[in-house]
């Protein structure tokens, strides 16, 4: 059973790993679409990155409100993976110690 739990968790993490690097990627790929009147620096202070869907879209172009759009889902599937396989695993694991 242990085997199992350490599956899920790996599992768990490397789909957690994927997807934080797809949002990292569309932040990037957004950011390079920025409008001529928009500066960079609004967006980034520091290592704080703003999240894509906080970015306003009148900021961008067009192909950046496009990135944003999909960049937007892919930030939904991330933080929808990352809760939903949390509460698995702690349901799991309480099932297991039951």
């Amino acid at each position: 059973m242990i085997y199992l739990a350490a599956g899920l968790i790996v599992v768990w993490l490397a789909g957690l790993l994927f997807f934080a690097g797809q949002a990292l990627n569309d932040i990037r790929v957004v950011l390079n679409n920025l409008a001529p009147d928009a500066r960079y620096s609004d967006f980034v202070s520091g290592l704080k990155i703003k999240l894509v869907s906080k970015i306003n879209p009148t900021r961008l172009t067009d192909l950046g409100r496009q990135h944003q759009r999909r960049a937007i889902q892919h930030e939904r599937i991330m933080f929808a993976w990352a809760v939903g396989g949390l509460i698995l695993l702690v349901c799991f694991f309480s099932y297991i110690q039951a």
